[in-house]
């Protein structure tokens, strides 16, 4: 995986990635699970992804698509944990990403 910042590589880790959930197998656009693993390299995805969050270790990720919102916002998944963050609850944490797989968008 490299993640790049402005344009820039910023990480690169091997990982393992699957398709996530069961619905978004049937969208262009599938969620997709990262998983950091001694046996690809490291235990850990060493990058600061979220400025909210003191995190800068991960040892799995979800890149989401939106779920049921997919054709719609695309953010309203993200907008309501934004909006609860303050019940003190567990929340998600949210930063778009443009995802290629092998190259391919």
């Amino acid at each position: 995986m490299t993640y790049f910042v402005n344009g820039l590589p910023v990480m690169n880790t091997d990982i393992g990635i699957r398709i996530h959930g069961g619905s978004t197998r049937a969208f262009e656009s599938k969620s997709l699970n990262l998983y950091a693993r001694s046996d690809y390299g490291s235990s850990t995805i060493d990058y600061k992804f979220f400025n909210s969050k003191s995190d800068d270790k991960f040892e799995s990720l979800v890149l989401r698509n939106s779920g049921g919102d997919f054709r719609n916002t695309m953010f309203r998944d993200a907008l309501n944990h934004k909006l609860i963050k303050s019940l003190n609850c567990i929340t998600e944490s949210y930063q778009p990403t443009v995802t290629f797989v092998n190259g391919e968008f």
